[in-house]
């Protein structure tokens, strides 16, 4: 995921509703980069790890519900 993803990210600007951000170095470890404000900033692989799998996790959690409802809801016609 590192690899494909995010190192081809380097030198790149990546937009959000605060303003942009310029990647200024990726690597195996982290990414560098400068905020709208001007201002350095590390965001290193262990903590996009972190955020990646809980999301994965909340993910997996809404399909298991999804899930679940529907089996419910046939469940209900059926019988």
């Amino acid at each position: 995921m590192w690899k494909e993803y995010i190192i081809p990210l380097k030198g790149k600007t990546l937009q959000n509703s605060r303003g942009d951000n310029k990647t200024i170095n990726v690597d195996s470890s982290d990414i560098e980069r400068l905020t709208s404000n001007g201002n350095k900033g590390t965001i290193n692989i262990e903590g996009f790890e972190f955020a990646y799998n809980e999301l994965i996790i909340k993910v997996k959690l809404q399909e298991i519900i999804s899930i679940s409802k529907l089996i419910n809801a046939v469940h209900l016609a059926l019988f």
